[in-house]
């Protein structure tokens, strides 16, 4: 098992935050990691203008980082929508950070159905030492 951590980055923007369950794996050269539960205890988490800090646990077996999957359903009537501007993964033991902009609109519709969010890109952009200097939030 290795540590990672995803950052969720909400826009400052009206109604961009949401209340909806949300779960995540991490896409690689050799597959997918396990789904994993996004939620900070005692926080209200995804709210507009934040960023939320998750540190995971995954085994290393999909190989290079290529993306991010997430899923989302409704956990309440409350914000359901979600803004999501960008998603960071850092594989903490090789300090690399992907960050996959995304900038668009979740919408789960049901209680019991996941809508899935798709960030990949061909090259995701790995970010050098300087970009921890900033926060070591991303590091544990």
């Amino acid at each position: 098992m290795s540590k990672y951590t995803i950052m969720l980055q909400t826009p400052r923007k009206p109604k961009a935050g949401t209340n909806a369950d949300v779960e995540a794996r991490i896409l690689g050269t050799h597959g997918a990691s396990a789904w994993r539960v996004l939620d900070l205890p005692n926080v209200d988490d995804r709210e507009q203008g934040s960023q939320d800090y998750y540190k995971l646990e995954f085994d290393d077996s999909f190989g290079d980082i290529t993306g991010l999957e997430l899923r989302v359903k409704k956990a309440d009537e409350v914000g359901p929508e979600w803004l999501l501007e960008t998603a960071y993964i850092c594989r903490v033991s090789s300090r690399q950070l992907y960050k996959l902009p995304y900038n668009q609109w979740i919408n789960p519709t049901s209680h019991t159905n996941w809508v899935f969010a798709r960030l990949t890109s061909v090259q995701p952009e790995v970010l050098n030492e300087s970009a921890f200097a900033v926060t070591n939030q991303f590091l544990w």
